[in-house]
């Protein structure tokens, strides 16, 4: 349980900052699929399911999406449209916070063992708790 104390740790440091993120109108479909990029801007479309919730929850799972297609973390363009810089390292946090659950449930391990998703697709599934654990997305820097 070392790395729950860890995570422990890390939401109460960014305690006052999580409480602070308000929500605000989201796309709650945000995936590549419904993205235009532009060079200083991004379009999404297809937005049948606008709700009120909190921008945090849309880009960590965009940045879900992001990991899964190799890129690193999204370009500072993917924050111009919720009206103000998103700080990464919060960012970061509710991304691990979010993925916990997903991390332990069937439907992630299905996904994983899944032999119609390529090879590669089905590591990157699997490492993404040891990738997490490692420190890429803020795990282990307690600094931040």
């Amino acid at each position: 349980m070392p790395l729950l104390d860890v995570l422990r740790e890390r939401i109460n440091a960014r305690a006052t900052d999580l409480r602070a993120e308000a929500p605000c109108l989201v796309h709650t479909d945000a995936n590549f699929r419904n993205l235009i990029l532009g060079d200083d801007r991004v379009t999404l479309i297809d937005g049948d399911y606008p709700a009120v919730r909190y921008p945090l929850e849309e880009l960590e799972a965009l940045e879900e999406h992001a990991y899964l297609n190799r890129i690193s973390e999204l370009p500072n363009v993917f924050f111009a449209g919720y009206g103000r810089q998103v700080s990464r390292p919060l960012l970061h946090l509710h991304r691990i916070i979010g993925c916990l659950g997903v991390l332990g449930s069937t439907e992630w391990f299905n996904l994983a063992a899944d032999a119609r998703i390529a090879p590669d697709q089905r590591s990157l599934i699997r490492s993404w708790d040891t990738r997490s654990s490692c420190g890429s997305i803020g795990w282990r820097n307690t600094s931040q």
